[in-house]
């Protein structure tokens, strides 16, 4: 199989003349996306950090609502199931990365930019068509893989894997000073901080998201960064 390649100093972006993978390369940092079925992965020195990367969108309507006895505030989102990229079709290659266009269940399509802007460091900027609810990039986790992060965090135990969390603070107090009463309900209800959308991984990785509105992180085996980019 012939490979074509464009590629600065130290950054190559590679194609197969017969297949449906795209590698980036840079410095100690490699991304392969395959493109039908769509999914990526990243890797550092040889060692993979992001598996099973996936994309997709979600419609619906999000909003707030203030409970005056304990001035704090509960999220209310109504979002439909996800739709999920099914394969995707290069656009353009750069020196360091390259442009897709992605295909969505439902026929609605997207964008995803892929930069490796260090030696270190890879950029994903996600977009789609209309206003969709949420935006999504996903990756599977390892089952010893531990999280933090995300904002303040009024837990009671620093790794954050298995929650579903509002992005910034906990939108609920469960602190020393919260009643037993409230524990049993998931603490007293707040919104209280701005966003703080970044974590750390047990798995030798970091994630910033640049995102708006206010994102969230899911609870179940995939870790997805949700938020319109």
């Amino acid at each position: 199989m012939g490979v074509m390649s464009v590629g600065a100093r130290a950054g190559t972006v590679s194609i197969p003349e017969a297949g449906d993978t795209v590698r980036c390369t840079f410095g100690e940092v490699s991304v392969e996306v395959r493109l039908a079925p769509f999914s990526f992965a990243v890797r550092h020195a040889g060692r993979i950090c992001l598996r099973s990367g996936e994309a997709w969108l979600a419609e619906g309507i999000a909003r707030d609502v203030l409970l005056q006895f304990t001035e704090g505030v509960v999220p209310i989102e109504e979002r439909s199931a996800p739709r999920r990229v099914l394969h995707a079709r290069l656009l353009e290659r750069q020196a360091r990365g390259a442009t897709f266009s992605l295909l969505l269940e439902g026929q609605n399509t997207a964008s995803l930019a892929l930069e490796l802007s260090g030696p270190a460091q890879v950029s994903m900027r996600l977009a789609a068509d209309g206003t969709p609810l949420r935006l999504g990039l996903g990756w599977e986790r390892s089952a010893q893989e531990r999280l933090c992060g995300l904002g303040l965090r009024h837990q009671t135990r620093l790794d954050q894997a298995g929650r579903e969390i509002q992005l910034g603070a906990d939108r609920r107090y469960r602190g020393p000073d919260c009643p037993a009463e409230m524990i049993e309900e998931g603490g007293i209800p707040q919104g209280d901080c701005a966003p703080v959308p970044w974590l750390l991984s047990s798995g030798g990785y970091g994630v910033w998201c640049r995102l708006r509105p206010v994102g969230r992180a899911d609870r179940d085996l995939h870790t997805r960064a949700r938020g319109r980019a």
